[in-house]
C-alpha cells in the first residue's frame, strides 16, 4: 500500500495549520488531548505492574508530587482560558517545533 498520497495530504494541510488541531476551539482542542493522554496513561497500567515499575518507593514519590500536579493542572486550565484563541495557537506551534528540533537533535546525535 503507497502512503505517499496520504503522507503528502498531510503535509499540505499541516502547512495550512489544519491537520493536527483542525482550528478546534481551543478548550475542546485542549479537553480531547487530556482525553486522549488519560486513556493511553490508562493502558499504560498492567505492563508497568507486570514489569515491577511500581515500587513503594515509586509510588511514595508520586504521592510526594500529587499535589504540585493539581496545583499545575489549575494553572493550565486558567492558562488555556486567559490566553486568547491567537496567541494559543501560536505557542503550541511554536512548543511542538521546539520539540521536534529537540527529537530531531537527539536522534541525529544518537546515529553520529
Amino acid at each position: 500500500m503507497d502512503l505517499s498520497p496520504w503522507i503528502q495530504a498531510w503535509a499540505r494541510e499541516g502547512i495550512k495549520g489544519k491537520a493536527l488541531t483542525q482550528r478546534l476551539e481551543k478548550l475542546t482542542l485542549v479537553g480531547t488531548t487530556v482525553i486522549f493522554f488519560t486513556i493511553v496513561n490508562w493502558m499504560k497500567i498492567i505492563p508497568y505492574f507486570a514489569l515491577g515499575q511500581f515500587s513503594t518507593r515509586n509510588l511514595a514519590t508520586s504521592a510526594l508530587l500529587l499535589p504540585l500536579a493539581v496545583a499545575t493542572n489549575f494553572l493550565g486550565v486558567w492558562l488555556v482560558r486567559i490566553t486568547p484563541t491567537d496567541r494559543f495557537y501560536r505557542i503550541a506551534y511554536i512548543l511542538m517545533l521546539l520539540i521536534a528540533i529537540t527529537l530531531l537533535w537527539q536522534g541525529a546525535k544518537g546515529i553520529i
